[in-house]
């Protein structure tokens, strides 16, 4: 019994330990693959190319990056097809697969990790970067120019290529010239001149329409106008005095759409942030690929000042008694009001003395500091919150209206 029991317990044990460190599949190594670019637009200003994506730093299994190598732009110029200069109707250049764009594409230009920091675009939200490339007079006469992005990490593995942008290099227009502004109480009014000629010199200059631009203080571009200026003229009349401004202008053309067509989309591009192919204002100033902007004007950088004086009260009707003098007027509708003085003088002659010490927000002065039997005439002025005060009212004598 002592024997069987001796045996049964060394085959239990070593039916226990078969089952010990027995090998299962193998498993794949973890992947330390960057994760591709998705998000990828090119749009044309003037006689640039710009390129600009979203970026998220991590592998393809969403963990961090353990750093950043390089960022690689490249790109495939497609020439125009011989049959076009030869006055023949053009071919259809169809899209490039993943695989064709890999096979023709040439390194444009390679960014570093410590110089990506310089093409971040300034918003607060994403992380969106922009490069921009010159056009020669030869990209410009090619049929379709494709981009594409690759990064790497510090070790060297590199992503696959990005989703592919293609942009159609057009004949824009130079610049606009000349901006200047000129300031009012209520607006801004800012003029300029056309372009002289085109991007390759030929005239007269592609111009259907204008954008205009201003910049607040950490440098931000916004585009003022709803729908495109035809006239080279726009008032500004969201501006804030003592704040520094930059504005710029840009000449707008689209040869394919209608201006129907033009203020519909401009129209979208301004209440559909979520597309990435109108992107918002806010951060980036790509417009939709039918349009196509000139470069900058001249730079207008400018502190607006308020030199301006309210508008003189109206209607100053005055009730005299023996004891006081009731002044009243009608109110001021100044945004920036702060109150009004009032101002006395003897009928008989003599200079004008305020006698209110400081702006009264009221639009009625009760004056007990009045003689009795005496006349006297009466004016208003008007005082902003920058101190600028407005000439005096209409003078308004007491002996009008006396009540015994």
């Amino acid at each position: 019994m002592r024997r069987f029991s001796f045996t049964a317990a060394v085959f239990f044990a070593f039916f226990l330990l078969s089952g010990c460190g027995k090998k299962g599949p193998i498993l794949p190594p973890l992947a330390k693959i960057p994760k591709k670019i998705e998000k990828v637009n090119v749009f044309q200003r003037g006689s640039q190319a710009v390129l600009e994506w979203t970026q998220t730093f991590v592998y393809l299994d969403e963990r961090p990056l353990t750093g950043l190598g390089t960022i690689s732009i490249f790109w495939v110029v497609l020439e125009k097809r011989p049959s076009e200069s030869e006055g023949m109707a053009p071919t259809v250049i169809k899209d490039l697969s993943e695989g064709e764009f890999e096979e023709q594409a040439v390194l444009l230009t390679e960014v570093d990790a410590e110089k990506l920091p310089e093409l971040k675009v300034p918003e607060e939200e994403l992380p969106v970067y922009r490069y921009v490339h010159k056009l020669s007079d030869e990209d410009l006469s090619a049929e379709k120019i494709v981009f594409g992005l690759r990064f790497s990490d510090s070790r060297k593995k590199m992503s696959k290529i990005s989703k592919l942008s293609s942009l159609t290099p057009r004949i824009i227009s130079l610049p606009p010239r000349n901006l200047k502004a000129e300031v009012f109480n209520d607006r801004i009014d800012l003029s300029w001149d056309p372009p002289e000629a085109n991007i390759d010199g030929s005239r007269p200059p592609l111009v259907e329409k204008y954008n205009i631009y201003r910049t607040d203080e950490k440098g931000i571009p916004k585009l003022l106008n709803e729908l495109s200026v035809v006239d080279e003229l726009f008032s500004d009349q969201n501006f804030v005095f003592e704040e520094t401004v930059n504005y710029f202008v840009r000449a707008l053309a689209s040869e394919s759409m209608s201006f129907t067509a033009v203020e519909s989309a401009l129209s979208l591009y301004f209440n559909i942030n979520s597309a990435w192919s109108l992107i918002p204002s806010q951060f980036s100033l790509s417009l939709p690929a039918a349009f196509a902007e000139s470069g900058d004007s001249n730079i207008l950088k400018m502190t607006p000042v308020d030199t301006f004086a309210p508008e003189p009260p109206k209607k100053v009707m005055v009730i005299a008694t023996d004891e006081y003098h009731s002044v009243s007027w009608l109110p001021n509708t100044e945004k920036d009001l702060a109150g009004y003085h009032v101002w006395k003088r003897a009928k008989d002659g003599g200079d004008f003395i305020r006698v209110t010490t400081d702006p009264i927000q009221d639009n009625n002065f009760l004056d007990t500091t009045v003689e009795k039997g005496r006349q006297y005439v009466y004016a208003v002025t008007a005082v902003d919150k920058k101190g600028n005060e407005s000439a005096r009212s209409m003078e308004e004598k007491s002996e009008k209206r006396i009540f015994s």
